[in-house]
């Protein structure tokens, strides 16, 4: 059977497109992660610019995204960065572990105000992200104030903490609390 040139690279691209399937991403940690791809936006953190974990955050954030870890609980002062690790290993988790993810804050307010200032600019800011949103920007139904729907297939919610309604009926992988 005689076959072109051609013929042969059609042949060998359809072969490596259908192969990209099979790929996975070089396994990484949170911290990783997160230094290498997550970008602090200037609306709602203290210093805009590319995040660096800090010694103490290492163990945290690490164990946080962990899957021999079920439950950490973090005692904490104000003002350590609790709520930018948490969004940092949320994102590691959409982007690169591909896992559904919900954040439960005090209110209903609380956790609109937490995807708009802190959510939003975030997917903005991380290339990664961005290019999981399609509707950023947009009105479309995967992108609403409680609920972000990746290209992926990927969704994450942040509800309010009081109402029963917003623990009912929500399957995801990780679940957490600011």
């Amino acid at each position: 059977m005689n076959i072109t040139e051609a013929q042969m690279s059609n042949l060998t691209r359809a072969v490596s497109d259908g192969l990209l399937v099979l790929r996975r991403p070089l396994p990484m940690t949170p911290v990783e992660w997160a230094d290498k791809y997550y970008y602090l936006p200037k609306e709602s953190a203290y210093q805009e610019g590319r995040w660096e974990t800090l010694p103490f955050q290492r163990a945290i954030m690490n164990a946080m995204g962990s899957d021999y870890i079920r439950e950490v609980n973090v005692v904490k002062s104000a003002r350590v960065g609790y709520s930018k690790m948490l969004l940092g290993v949320y994102a590691y988790f959409i982007e690169h572990k591909q896992r559904n993810s919900l954040i439960w804050l005090p209110t209903d307010g609380d956790a609109e105000n937490f995807m708009k200032s802190h959510v939003e600019p975030t997917i903005r800011d991380v290339p990664s992200l961005l290019s999981l949103a399609p509707w950023y920007g947009k009105k479309h139904r995967d992108n609403t104030l409680s609920m972000k729907r990746f290209s992926n297939g990927r969704g994450f919610w942040c509800l309010g903490g009081k109402a029963a309604k917003n623990y009912r009926e929500k399957s995801v992988d990780v679940a957490g609390y600011d």
